[in-house]
């Protein structure tokens, strides 16, 4: 999964590495960040410390297997707090697979909400 984070941070970051179609030679000045854990602050605070996000969701087999709740919990919060912005925020899931896809549908109710738009 690295090798499409890395790609899609480059494409939306710009500066002296650009990669991919979007990016330009200057600084995009969008941030990013990135996490593998539940982040410290609520999907609220994150997002809406920003006029406009999109959060997208890299799923393979070792993010499938976090089994710790609170990761999980924040995921279904982020879903939410996103679901109820009126498109203020955006999600978008990426699965490796049509079965890691479905794995990831099935970790909790809410979670199957969310489309998986696309199998890598």
């Amino acid at each position: 999964m690295r090798r499409y984070e890395d790609a899609v941070l480059g494409a939306l970051q710009g500066g002296k590495d650009a990669v991919e179609y979007l990016a330009t030679v200057e600084d995009l000045g969008i941030q990013t960040e990135v996490f593998s854990d539940a982040p410290p602050r609520t999907p609220g605070e994150m997002l809406d410390a920003f006029c406009h996000t999109l959060t997208v969701v890299f799923v393979d087999r070792a993010f499938c297997g976090k089994s710790g709740s609170s990761f999980w919990d924040w995921l279904v919060q982020c879903w939410t707090h996103t679901d109820a912005s009126g498109g203020r925020h955006a999600m978008l899931v990426i699965a490796m697979d049509e079965r890691i896809g479905r794995a990831f549908s099935e970790k909790r109710p809410r979670v199957g909400e969310l489309a998986t738009v696309a199998n890598l």
